[in-house]
């Protein structure tokens, strides 16, 4: 009796579906990666910008309100350092 020998088309065909899952999965994993990083920079940038007058060593009184104004989306939270 002959041996059956294993089919290559059966062989090459798992080889190249193996390739292409292995394909799909990094593309996926770049596109989550570049869409995990896109909304990490948009939550950083949606921060208030006070307006110019307001700068680094900028002298306040202590315990009296301070009315301050500058540019951001409307009902993000604002907090003093």
């Amino acid at each position: 009796m002959a041996e059956r020998q294993p089919e290559r088309g059966v062989n090459c065909n798992f080889t190249s579906l193996l390739k292409s899952i292995e394909m799909l999965l990094k593309n996926f994993c770049r596109s989550l990666t570049t869409l995990l990083l896109a909304l990490q920079v948009q939550a950083e940038t949606s921060l208030l910008e006070l307006a110019s007058l307001f700068s680094e060593y900028m002298v306040l009184q202590r315990e009296i309100p301070v009315p301050a104004w500058g540019w951001g989306e409307p009902g993000a939270p604002s907090k003093s350092p």
